[in-house]
């Protein structure tokens, strides 16, 4: 993305991707895209968010009703939507 990126915006001066990326990409674009960005970043969170829950629940009920234990993947899934939503809500809240 970085090459196409530097294809596209010419004029624009691009710092080392490998370097904080994120951070450089919202500095590089300008509010319109920023918004655009951060709305399609905002939806996505959204639907991870109802997808792990999802499998999760899912999970649980192929565990209950297979007989063969999923309690290893549920934990997993469920770990990495607390994460998520708990990183979610720490940087919001620095804001």
């Amino acid at each position: 993305m970085n090459k196409l990126a530097q294809l596209v915006y010419r004029d624009r001066s691009q710092s080392n991707p490998t370097s904080n990326h994120a951070k450089t990409i919202l500095d590089f674009a300008d509010d319109g895209e920023k918004h655009v960005i951060l709305g399609g970043l905002y939806k996505a969170y959204g639907f991870l968010n109802i997808c792990i829950f999802a499998a999760i629940a899912l999970s649980t009920v192929y565990s209950i009703t297979g007989g063969s234990p999923q309690t290893f993947s549920i934990i997993l899934m469920a770990l990495i939507l607390l994460t998520i939503n708990t990183t979610y809500l720490v940087v919001v809240r620095n804001k």
